[in-house]
């Protein structure tokens, strides 16, 4: 087992959906009805830990629907990643080492597209790591746009939200691959 492998077999990894139930009771409290848009969103530099966790545990949720594997999530950046997933097949634990680009939603900045986001990606070395790009704007998914996205990464991934309410998610990858589009609804507990 390579250093690399040991250090990462070290972190502490969690289960994505305890994780992201609790965000949601949390996201649909009084508290936070009664909040400000960007605080409820996530959007201020205090919750970003939270809102990148969210969306780590979302990319675990679809990798899940796609490879039927359970797949677990460690947060916290290091070397040229923004979080681990690991999930077992058989006897061999796969880790995938993801880094976390967002298109911003509209009202925070409209100007923002995925060409400017490709085009900010080229110049850097190749890595590899998987970029996970999070399309946090309602409205359709040009899939021959997708496919066509390159930049130095090992895979490439774009997940989103079906709607406002966040209760369905997609997954759209291996850009570099065969991509291909899965859906998957956000956890619940049961008592929604």
């Amino acid at each position: 087992m390579s250093i690399r492998l040991r250090q990462w077999a070290r972190r502490s990894f969690i289960d994505p959906k305890p994780s992201l139930i609790a965000l949601r009771k949390y996201e649909l409290s009084p508290e936070l009805a009664m909040a400000d848009s960007l605080v409820a969103r996530l959007r201020i530099n205090s919750l970003r830990p939270e809102r990148e966790a969210r969306i780590a545990c979302l990319f675990a949720i679809g990798i899940e629907a796609r490879t039927n594997a359970s797949v677990q999530v460690s947060i916290g950046e290091s070397e040229d990643f923004d979080f681990l997933a690991r999930w077992v097949v058989g006897d061999e634990t796969h880790y995938v080492p993801v880094q976390l680009k967002e298109l911003a939603p509209e009202d925070l900045n409209e100007a923002h597209s995925l060409e400017e986001l490709q085009r900010s990606l080229a110049p850097r070395l190749e890595s590899e790591a998987a970029l996970l790009v999070h399309l946090n704007r309602l409205g359709s998914v040009e899939f021959s746009v997708l496919a066509t996205f390159a930049a130095p990464f090992r895979e490439i991934w774009f997940l989103w939200a079906g709607g406002p309410r966040q209760t369905e998610w997609h997954i759209f990858g291996d850009v570099r691959g065969s991509p291909s589009q899965i859906s998957f609804d956000y956890p619940a507990d049961g008592s929604e």
